[in-house]
């Protein structure tokens, strides 16, 4: 997190959130189902996360698939991805992130990079050495070099689709009309919000 609040304090040209006061960070996790009677197994992603300040108006989200892999090499199935790009929304924000057991270090690409890579196969074996550490991740995702930002209010937000899965949200809220029946966009979600802190500095 300290890449997260650190990041937060600094101005970025063209995607500056404005932060200059002592904020502290609230976080939440959910659990997203598809409620009512249909039940589903087909995810877009395992973890989505957010970051929102709301003082700033700033929102990103991104969706995450996990993969474990062995010296930076794992094995990724194409229909996993697709199931990441059924709409463009979640689609631009969608990555890949690479777990690895032996080197204890994590490597991170865009979804849509990945998929470049299949041609016609199902399966492929791919080596990560070449993406995103986690710490370069957070920097550029950050300063809105990947992925887009998200509008606070927007109903049609990838933020408000994913509030509409959350299992302990009783209000009927509104899903895409476009959103396949069949798919959740994620897993779980993690909601982090950084509010001003109060009391001394």
């Amino acid at each position: 997190m300290n890449h997260v609040t650190g990041k937060l304090a600094r101005r970025r040209r063209g995607c500056d959130i404005g932060v200059s006061a002592p904020i502290i960070m609230e976080s939440q996790v959910y659990v997203l189902h598809r409620k009512g009677t249909r039940q589903v197994d087909r995810y877009g992603a395992d973890l989505a996360v957010t970051v929102y300040v709301p003082a700033e108006e700033f929102m990103k989200t991104a969706l995450f698939q996990i993969k474990r892999s062995q010296e930076l090499m794992l094995d990724i199935e194409k229909r996993q991805l697709k199931d990441a790009h059924l709409h463009s929304r979640i689609a631009e924000r969608s990555f890949v992130l690479a777990v690895d057991e032996v080197r204890a270090t994590f490597r991170i690409t865009p979804v849509a990079d990945v998929l470049r890579q299949f041609g016609e196969a199902s399966t492929r074996r791919l080596r990560a050495e070449g993406w995103l550490s986690l710490a370069e991740f957070i920097w550029k995702w950050l300063a809105c070099e990947l992925g887009p930002h998200s509008q606070p209010d927007d109903p049609q937000s990838v933020e408000a689709l994913l509030r509409a899965f959350v299992v302990e949200n009783d209000e009927d809220l509104p899903i895409w009309d476009e959103y396949p029946e069949d798919v959740l966009p994620s897993r779980t979600w993690l909601d982090l919000r950084f509010v001003p802190r109060e009391g001394p500095a």
